[in-house]
């Protein structure tokens, strides 16, 4: 039995609680450590000149009106992240930006969408976003077709500590925190959505974002792309996660069920990947010569499809564990008093969206690459200035 931090006992309720989450990287948390601290060098990503979009191109772009209008693509909104940075209890897609014309993200993100034939809107909030559901109902959803917009809930894993414990919240429960982006596609496993081929994932803080461009559509259908990662070059200095290849074992990719994606062979090697700033060693790849990821995916669900059947077939996630090593408050439940550690003390665990990238080839991936002009999110209270002069 897993004990309560700070507790030698725990509650009927804890007990309870304890059993309905999914404690599955409390047993290999050690290796998901040892994991961490490995880094990969990444080789350049090199792709065919077809595989890179650099310019416009008037076929890409009515091929993904086409698209539109055969409401084949869809959109995925990842608003699982509060306003709690901005000074706000809110859920971020709710915070009041003040831009001209605008309350907030999900009125701007929904107003591209009216403007693009109505597709169906995806949006994936975690259990410190739920009052989004009641905030988009309140304003009539931005006068959007209700029926078409779709709430999907990001999975949960508990808070760990050091010594392996689950911690304890300020209301006594069991600390847990939504367990990444890449909890997207358990997310969608349940959803039907007949005729929809394509699946857009932005951002919910990021105004500036073109949600279901026709011509990265276009690019995609056109070339065959199982995946297309929208992507801007970085300037020099800028701590971002770039693109690459990786060669990726199954034991490094899903090490619960490493024999079953063996088995399915559907791992690619080598495979398009993301590497965060951490992994890069800077003495040997320069960032800005690379291209960044922004966090803008385009996804054919046929190639969605069978990893969410593997996925569920498995029982558990085909994408690696990432841990964040952080200082988290927590209830000690035997002094009957919240503690502010000094020091960092406890993980969170995630799941990135950018893994499912490994199970798709080379020759089957795009990068669309934009104009820095769509990328600036909204994260901290100085962004906000930023974001109004762009805005203008």
């Amino acid at each position: 039995m897993t004990s309560i931090y700070k507790c030698s006992q725990m509650s009927a309720s804890h007990i309870s609680q304890s059993n309905a989450v999914d404690k599955t990287p409390l047993n290999f948390l050690d290796d998901l450590i040892t994991a961490q601290k490995i880094k990969q060098e990444p080789q350049e990503l090199v792709l065919p000149t077809s595989n890179i979009h650099l310019k416009n191109d008037e076929k890409f772009k009515n091929e993904g009106i086409k698209i539109l209008k055969n409401k084949q693509a869809a959109v995925m909104i990842l608003a699982g992240g509060s306003a709690t940075r901005l000074g706000a209890e809110v859920p971020k897609g709710a915070f009041q930006i003040g831009l001209e014309g605008f309350s907030c993200t999900y009125e701007v993100l929904i107003n591209q969408c009216k403007k693009l034939f109505e597709p169906e809107i995806i949006i994936m909030l975690s259990s410190a976003t739920e009052s989004s559901i009641k905030f988009l109902e309140e304003r009539d959803y931005f006068g959007y077709n209700k029926d078409k917009i779709h709430f999907v809930f990001q999975p949960e894993y508990p808070v760990i500590s050091e010594t392996k414990q689950l911690l304890l919240d300020e209301h006594q429960n069991i600390q847990t925190s939504p367990n990444g982006n890449g909890g997207f596609l358990k997310a969608i496993s349940k959803l039907n959505l007949p005729g929809v081929e394509y699946i857009h994932v932005v951002f919910v803080d990021n105004p500036f974002v073109k949600i279901l461009d026709p011509e990265m559509l276009g690019f995609a259908s056109l070339n065959n792309f199982e995946v297309v990662n929208r992507v801007l070059q970085p300037k020099v200095g800028e701590k971002v996660g770039i693109c690459g290849l990786r060669n990726i074992e199954a034991q490094q990719q899903a090490p619960l069920c490493s024999e079953k994606i063996t088995t399915a062979n559907l791992l690619k090697k080598p495979c398009p990947a993301v590497f965060e700033y951490s992994e890069i060693d800077i003495q040997k790849i320069k960032p800005e010569e690379q291209y960044a990821n922004i966090g803008n995916h385009l996804f054919r669900t046929s190639f969605l499809k069978p990893l969410i059947d593997l996925q569920e077939s498995t029982g558990t996630y085909i994408t690696p564990y990432h841990l964040a090593h952080k200082k988290i408050p927590y209830f000690d439940a035997e002094g009957q008093k919240m503690v502010t550690p000094a020091e960092l003390n406890a993980y969170k665990v995630e799941h990135f969206i950018f893994d499912y990238f490994h199970f798709c080839s080379v020759q089957q991936f795009g990068l669309f690459v934009c104009s820095r002009d769509e990328f600036c999110p909204i994260k901290e209270p100085k962004d906000i200035d930023e974001v109004k002069r762009l805005w203008k």
